[in-house]
């Protein structure tokens, strides 16, 4: 068989699948090419306090929210969102609560955001000055969801279980091929297993592509939950990266915000790794701090899917592609940008891999999913402080009993191994 009739036949389970899964993404893909990204500036008439700004959109019932953004400490807030007419409503949260108090110094404004290609820089909005008593809708964000309301849970904070139905591998793979619908009715939050403990430090777990936090349970059930409080994101495999880690760089600034919490750990699985780096980097631009310490990922692909023959030609080939697939392609403009920049200063990254594959879809030395040469990426290993890789495979290194212990010590503050130092 010939070079190209290998690659056709390593590829068909993979074009089946876009086969099944294209009708249900095409639509979705439509609504999410376009979106539109725009920026502006809330001015609080005193610092302190932490301005919220919410888009609002028109409706039968009065004005709803459609999304809400933690201004930085500049400022500077930014939405994505269809093109359209929405009123801007921002306030300065004196005590905390997520509602517009009386006495919180308000604004209210109007923007129409235009349609644009992709590649369009974020529209600019002119600034909101915060006044007292400046008249605004009532803002109710404690509750808020994609219809706010009293019985939408909370983007961060809803106590589950790991067996809880949302986490089903139905509802996994609606991320992939339904993703604005995922994230409506099941994703985008920051989930707890038990109410906050201020006593305990975060661990916060991020899933890869086709996962679920349920991927994180051997983990989970070894923390010392004296000590630690497991949180737990989710988000839906197909977005973008860049949009999946700024849902995830907001979900931990609410939570800082609305809980006191200034340090967590994060923990994250192959795709999980670069969505979380994306948020590190992407936080450090809006001027906040890292909130992170020990940043632990496990069999990233920093290079991308380098190896995977069949998921390149099923990208160039598929009718309809899920954005984080273009992500994941090796010399993507998403990995180059990772790559090159440099980690937020005082977090410490430890990289853990697994060699245990023989995958023959990758090219070279791999761990079943993903090849070596991309977890070990030279740009990103050369900041971390360990690097270890385990006899395991993409997801069986989520219960390896050493990768267990390794995470033990690092989040007591100690070597990932004995008699070994920090870099």
């Amino acid at each position: 068989m010939s070079a190209g009739g290998r690659a056709l036949a390593l590829a068909a389970p993979l074009l089946c699948s876009l086969a099944c899964g294209t009708a249900r993404l095409a639509p979705e893909l439509e609504q999410l090419e376009g979106l539109r990204a725009f920026t502006g500036r809330a001015m609080a008439p005193a610092p302190g306090a932490a301005v919220l700004v919410a888009v609002l959109a028109p409706g039968p019932a009065g004005e709803r929210v459609v999304h809400y953004d933690l201004a930085s400490a500049r400022g500077e807030f930014l939405f994505v969102v269809p093109p359209g007419r929405y009123r801007l409503a921002a306030f300065a949260d004196r005590d905390g609560d997520f509602r517009r108090g009386a006495d919180e110094p308000a604004a209210l404004g109007a923007i129409e955001v235009r349609a644009a290609g992709p590649d369009a820089a974020p529209q600019q909005v002119g600034e909101l000055v915060l006044a007292a008593g400046a008249p605004t809708p009532a803002l109710d964000l404690a509750a808020w969801g994609p219809e706010a309301g009293p019985d939408r849970a909370r983007r961060v904070g809803e106590v589950v279980v790991l067996d809880d139905p949302r986490f089903a591998a139905e509802t996994v793979s609606a991320g992939l091929w339904e993703p604005l619908g995922f994230a409506a009715e099941s994703g985008m939050r920051l989930f707890f297993l038990a109410p906050h403990d201020a006593t305990r430090t975060p661990v916060v777990f991020v899933h890869g592509m086709l996962g679920s936090p349920r991927d994180f349970a051997p983990l989970v059930a070894a923390l010392d939950r004296e000590r630690f409080e497991p949180w737990l994101f989710y988000y839906p495999s197909g977005l973008s990266l860049d949009l999946s880690a700024l849902f995830l760089a907001e979900a931990l600034e609410e939570a800082s915000r609305r809980l006191g919490v200034d340090r967590v750990h994060l923990v994250a699985h192959s795709m999980g790794g670069l969505v979380s780096r994306a948020a590190l980097d992407f936080r450090l631009r809006r001027g906040r701090a890292p909130l992170v310490a020990e940043f632990v990922t496990l069999s990233t692909p920093w290079g991308g899917a380098r190896g995977a023959r069949g998921m390149k030609l099923g990208v160039a080939l598929a009718p309809a592609v899920a954005p984080s697939w273009r992500d994941m392609l090796p010399a993507s403009d998403f990995l180059a940008r990772i790559a090159e920049r440099p980690l937020p200063p005082g977090v410490r990254h430890t990289l853990l891999f697994g060699y245990a594959g023989g995958s023959v879809r990758i090219s070279g030395a791999d761990d079943d999913s993903a090849a070596l040469t991309s977890m070990l990426l030279w740009d990103v290993a050369r900041q971390a402080q360990f690097v270890l890789g385990f006899p395991a495979d993409h997801e069986a290194i989520l219960a390896d009993s050493r990768v267990v212990e390794v995470l033990r010590r690092l989040l007591r503050g100690q070597p990932p191994t004995p008699g070994t130092e920090r870099r």
